[in-house]
């Protein structure tokens, strides 16, 4: 197969997009396969956002199995390199491992990898990989936490420039550095197996189709 030139972050420093403010990222670009109730939509599903009037600490989907996503879509095309994940504030649900899509603006394209995510409900868990082109970012859980799974997310990008650094947009996300190189994917799947962590029938009730990948 042929491999395009991976686009870059202008001074090749990745940054916050901003998922946590609903004032950069506001509610519509958020969206999801189903959620538990009112309380627990896409709109919950923002990096660090604690249990308050309007809702829960976190997305959770009606069903916890492999036909779940959350999903952010952007207003253009940026550059993405990487995932932070929590799980759900105030409860024990989280999301052990998740397979993501990315839209090229033309369809949807999987990445292989299962990442690993989180063992509590409040640690911050970042993901990287080769940067992609996106409109839009799908997050699948693979397994988690029991019959209900909990999801809080930020995105890791910038802003799309050329392969000479020059920005073709102007960013209008937050511009909160992060330190991470982009040159080649910091996570593997699962040593043992990529088909699914070891659980047993208490543990994960629901999750009855493990995503493989």
């Amino acid at each position: 197969s042929t491999t395009e030139n991976l686009p870059i972050c202008p001074e090749g420093i990745p940054y916050e997009i901003g998922i946590k403010d609903a004032a950069i990222v506001p509610d519509n670009w958020l969206t999801a396969s189903s959620a538990f109730d009112g309380l627990h939509g896409a709109n919950r599903g923002r990096l660090n956002i604690g249990k308050d009037a309007n809702g829960a600490g976190g997305w959770s989907p009606t069903l916890a199995d492999s036909s779940s996503w959350w999903q952010v879509e952007f207003d253009h095309k940026l550059v993405v390199v990487g995932i932070i994940t929590q799980g759900g504030a105030e409860s024990n649900n989280y999301v052990e491992h998740y397979q993501v899509s990315w839209h090229n603006g033309f369809g949807w394209v999987d990445k292989s990898e299962i990442f690993t995510a989180n063992k509590d409900t409040s640690t911050s868990v970042t993901n990287t990989f080769n940067p992609v082109r996106a409109t839009a970012i799908r997050i699948r859980p693979v397994s988690g936490s029991g019959n209900l799974v909990a999801l809080r997310v930020e995105i890791i990008g910038c802003s799309e420039s050329s392969t000479t650094g020059a920005a073709t947009t102007t960013p209008r996300y937050t511009t909160t550095a992060i330190p991470v190189s982009t040159a080649s994917p910091t996570t593997q799947p699962p040593t043992t197996s990529t088909s699914a962590p070891t659980t047993t029938p208490e543990d994960c009730i629901d999750w009855d189709k493990w995503v493989t990948a």
